[in-house]
């Protein structure tokens, strides 16, 4: 008896809840606009064991998506470089910031929804004679599209790792030259999960294509890579139709045979499944799905040869202790349980792979874990906390600041996280359980007097068992005896991240798609971090800066600065001067640590939001000694010690 199962469905018109609750299929490619899915709706579809992707496209701009504003209509923004004849959709220069912003955002807002993947389309873009001539090369914009595609892949699965991501065409994208004998892009491929083929052996008409052997060609790339192949053709008659469904799977497709509008559902589809062999989709399909997706551990990355900077540390690969200066520190411990003092400073601090145990000390300093099973003490300061792979421990003292828990995986979870609070704090966790307020898609802990610490993306659910309060003198849970205190060693710096250092003129400054650290120094600067978690300083001067992809750590220096964090979980600090914050749609869960209307600092807030300041402060809360202004979604940002007196005046809207 033929399956009644769909292991492929592709249809982005008249395809709902409705309709795929009664619909059999392993994955389903929908429209998220059109079908209207509702992330309870999404949860309750994966847990029928169905797989739902969302369409993006991120080549051309159209009138009917929410991002679009509509005095474009008359006055376009200078990214519209055409229009599309047949489909009436805009050309874009996919390069331009702004148009990046919105896919990201877009497809951040996806994997938040609950989907469990997206299918970008108009990737190739790149082969429109308007587009390629406006960037400057065809070869130039190949390369900058499969840059964006990688932005795009480390955004969302910034927010949950499971999360696919599929190019739907733009086959030469898997070789760097575009030559079908060319050498394999591993790096593209790298930030891929699969990809859409259409047309490849059949037109609509029934005819078979003359561009069937090249494709093969590029495909091979993708599945020599273990990346899955989807196919879309077109036949009409049932004769084609079969031909087509052998050929792709004799290719190791997984294929679809769809109308050109992909507005309903051919019943030859059901056919499939059978003939397909064991496992094909298995790595495509969700894993399980939650309200809210786990976050990936940040990447730990390969250092480079610094030119200049801060006081660089480099440990080696055994367990050793590692004591950073009184100054801002940049330490790299790598392999080993180590432990390490930051000391005095803002320091940055990763712990690398192994069991390490992690003092901020004074100041407020930026930890991560790494993989291993960590300690992280923040210490005294309002510091960003990330254990990154392994069982964290994440330990809370008297006046420990106003601090940021970017990756609490507790009870229940993979992991099994710890929050451990000193014993002259609370006695009991049940105390801690009393003072925890669930806010902006986020948990907080309010600690002694105005101290708390803030866990990103936990916006319900932690219990007895995610803590334990330990003694505040020794550290050890309560009637254990105290380890012995190591001595600490320092070492010699040797390496670090990628390191751009500005010069003391008006500039524009470019970080690389990794891990940055970025001090501009003196002028009027415009800084874009790209993708990677990132650290950027502007310096003196009124300076412009986008974090973009990823959460970032971005302060103004002196001047009256713009700050934009982009997509991520960012910490904003202007410093000196009249600053102001900018927030889009899918900004993440911010976190803003001096916004002082003494200055003159203002908060921007996108019309796609909220429409009047009225609005806005609507959706303002105290919480904690903080103000946490709730954004779109789970979205949010919290201005660390403003309790009181945020009014309509320190609110723009743009």
């Amino acid at each position: 008896m033929p399956n009644d199962t769909i292991p492929y469905l592709y249809q982005l018109q008249n395809a709902n809840y409705s309709s795929l609750s009664n619909t059999n299929f392993k994955i389903a490619v929908v429209d998220d606009d059109s079908s209207g899915l509702t992330s309870s709706q999404l949860k309750s579809l994966n847990d029928t064991g169905k797989t739902v992707f969302s369409y993006l496209s991120v080549g051309e701009a159209v009138t009917y998506r929410d991002y679009w504003n509509s005095s474009w209509n008359n006055n376009p923004p200078d990214w519209i470089v055409g229009q599309n004849p047949i489909w009436g959709g805009y050309y874009v220069k996919f390069w331009d910031p702004q148009w990046q912003d919105i896919v990201i955002n877009d497809a951040v807002a996806m994997a938040r929804e609950g989907y469990d993947g997206v299918v970008l389309d108009v990737v190739d873009i790149y082969t429109v004679s308007a587009v390629y001539d406006a960037y400057g090369s065809i070869s130039g914009a190949r390369a900058e599209m499969a840059n964006f595609v990688g932005r795009i892949s480390d955004a969302v699965k910034a927010v949950n790792p499971d999360f696919k991501l599929i190019t739907n065409n733009a086959m030469d994208l898997a070789t760097t030259n575009g030559s079908p004998n060319g050498t394999p892009n591993t790096a593209y491929l790298s930030k891929i999960d699969g990809i859409n083929a259409e047309s490849t052996f059949y037109l609509s008409n029934n005819a078979p294509t003359t561009w069937e052997s090249g494709n093969l060609q590029y495909l091979q790339y993708f599945t020599d890579a273990g990346k899955v192949v989807f196919s879309i053709d077109y036949p009409t008659d049932e004769a084609t139709q079969q031909a087509y469904i052998t050929k792709a799977i004799a290719h190791g497709f997984v294929p679809f045979v769809g109308n050109t509008s992909l507005s309903q559902l051919d019943s030859t589809n059901y056919q499939i499944l059978d003939k397909l062999p064991a496992g094909a989709l298995d790595s495509m399909l969700a894993s399980g799905s939650s309200d809210q997706p786990t976050p990936t551990p940040t990447p730990t990355p390969t250092p480079t040869t610094p030119t200049g900077g801060d006081n660089i540390v480099s440990g080696s690969s055994g367990s050793e202790t590692i004591n950073g200066l009184n100054t801002r520190d940049q330490i790299y411990a790598n392999d080993g349980n180590d432990v390490i003092y930051g000391n005095g400073g803002s320091d940055y601090i990763e712990g690398g792979a192994g069991n390490d145990t992690i003092y901020g000390g004074a100041d407020s300093d930026y930890i991560f874990g790494g993989t291993g099973n960590d300690t992280l003490i923040g210490g005294a300061g309002n510091d960003g906390l990330t254990g990154n792979a392994g069982d964290d421990n994440f330990v809370f003292y008297k006046n420990a600041g106003n601090d940021w828990l970017n990756d609490f995986q507790g009870a229940g979870s993979a992991k099994g996280d710890i929050i451990q609070i000193a014993s002259d704090i609370y006695a009991n966790v049940g105390q801690v359980l009393n003072n925890i307020t669930y806010s902006g898609g986020n948990a907080v802990i309010q600690l002694d007097g105005s101290n708390s610490v803030t866990l990103a993306g936990v916006p319900r659910g932690l219990t007895a068992n995610d803590f334990m309060i330990i003694d505040a003198n020794t550290g050890q849970p309560v009637g254990s005896n105290p380890p012995p205190t190591p001595t600490p060693t320092p070492t010699t710096p040797t390496g670090g991240d990628n390191i751009v250092i500005g010069s003391n003129v008006s500039e524009t400054i470019n970080g690389l798609n990794t891990r940055d650290q970025i001090y501009a120094n003196g002028g009027n600067d415009v800084i874009y971090g790209n993708a990677g978690v990132d650290y950027i300083e502007g310096g003196a001067g009124n300076d412009t800066i986008y974090g973009d992809a990823d959460s970032d750590y971005i302060f103004g220096g002196d001047g009256n600065d713009t700050l934009i964090g982009g997509v991520g979980s960012d910490g904003l600090t202007g410093n000196a001067g009249s600053d102001k914050f900018v927030f889009y749609k899918n900004a993440g869960n911010d976190w803003l640590n001096d916004f002082r209307k003494s200055d003159g600092d203002k908060i921007l807030i996108s019309s796609d939001i909220y429409s009047s300041t009225s609005q806005v402060m609507q959706n303002v809360e105290y919480a904690n000694g903080n103000a946490i202004i709730n954004l779109d979604g789970y979205n949010s940002v919290t201005l660390a010690g403003v309790s009181q007196g945020l009014t309509a005046t320190d609110i723009q809207i743009i």
